[in-house]
């Protein structure tokens, strides 16, 4: 019985012409391809929090908001505010992460005696390609209740699961 053996050869020999290709000619042609595909940096994505400036008794809406995501899954954060100046009332998915599929938004927990909004979070359940670019993630409502300034500060925000690779500007 004869045992079958393994030849390498440098070269390709194409079936329908029987003319042979040299292999370093062949991956020459593929890595000039993928060169010309390689990704180009990318711009670091930014969650922000916006401003307002109202009258007191005013309800009035901050948008959330993030630029140069890509291909986003998911978002999260907390909003600590001031308690004496704002009062949050709600908080509403906003188009973004919606934008190119179905999605499963929590509007977390509000906490008006400690000014803290906590687990707002959003995810992308769709098999569709997730949004790109930027837009608003989510819209929170307030009411202002006395004169002065209420810093809006983000924390334990997580973009696609992580906690990094990304930058934040609170309002």
């Amino acid at each position: 019985i004869a045992k079958p053996s393994l030849v390498l050869s440098t070269k390709l020999i194409r079936p329908h012409t029987r003319k042979e290709i040299p292999l370093k000619l062949l991956f020459g042609a593929v890595a000039a391809v993928l060169i010309n595909f390689a990704p180009l940096a990318q711009a670091t994505p930014v969650v922000t929090a916006g401003t307002a400036v109202v009258k007191i008794g005013e309800s009035f809406s901050v948008p959330i908001t993030i630029s140069d995501a890509v291909n986003l899954m998911s978002w999260q954060f907390n909003l600590a505010y001031d308690p004496v100046v704002l009062s949050a009332q709600s908080i509403a998915e906003g188009p973004f992460l919606a934008s190119t599929g179905s999605t499963l938004f929590g509007s977390g927990v509000i906490d008006n005696d400690s000014g803290l909004l906590s687990l707002a979070t959003d995810s992308f359940v769709d098999f569709a390609l997730p949004p790109s670019g930027g837009g608003t993630l989510a819209v929170i409502t307030f009411k202002a209740l006395a004169n002065g300034l209420s810093p809006l500060t983000l924390s334990s925000v997580f973009i696609d699961f992580l906690d990094t690779g990304f930058s934040v500007n609170n309002g």
